[in-house]
């Protein structure tokens, strides 16, 4: 893990993370646009996970992850809501060993955030700061598409409250 990334959520620094993401400067974030290809979603995940054999190929329609010898479909709708359904695959792909997971910072940006961890990094983080953890970040699965379906109404009340002390402090700067 990225001792920066590691510190920010250690120091609860939100700012920080807002920062680190959209001005870039973490290893572990990853930016995904509502255009973006999903192969190249999956080749921006196997580069920052170190997982070079985490890989994708089109099948028809479908998208086929393949990691450590196993393969996940994913039946894409051809829409921008198929960049959360490869997002999903590519979690159920890499786990139990990896995970990505959303960024609130980015919920109404047309750029995605996720940060990627390894499940162990994960379960670090959420042992000695779970608060920090819970606002901060979240397992797509859990969410409705984060894409074209995810209101503020959606996110668990502590990163709906970390959303909106992200709001207040954009609209004093303005």
């Amino acid at each position: 893990m990225d001792p920066a990334l590691e510190k920010l959520v250690a120091d609860r620094d939100e700012a920080g993370i807002e920062r680190a993401f959209f001005e870039g400067g973490c290893k572990n974030l990853i930016a995904v646009d509502w255009r973006d290809e999903d192969d190249e979603i999956v080749s921006s995940c196997a580069t920052c996970l170190n997982l070079p054999d985490l890989a994708s190929r089109f099948e028809g329609r479908d998208l086929v992850i393949t990691y450590a010898g196993r393969e996940r479909r994913v039946s894409l709708k051809q829409d921008v809501g198929d960049r959360h359904l490869t997002i999903c695959g590519i979690n159920d792909a890499i786990a139990p060993g990896h995970e990505l997971r959303f960024l609130v910072c980015s919920h109404g940006s047309d750029t995605i955030g996720l940060a990627a961890l390894s499940t162990a990094d994960w379960r670090s983080l959420e042992d000695r700061f779970p608060e920090a953890v819970s606002e901060n970040f979240l397992d797509p699965r859990t969410l409705p598409n984060i894409i074209n379906d995810l209101i503020d109404d959606h996110l668990p009340p502590e990163a709906r409250a970390r959303f909106d002390r992200m709001l207040a402090r954009n609209s004093r700067k303005q």
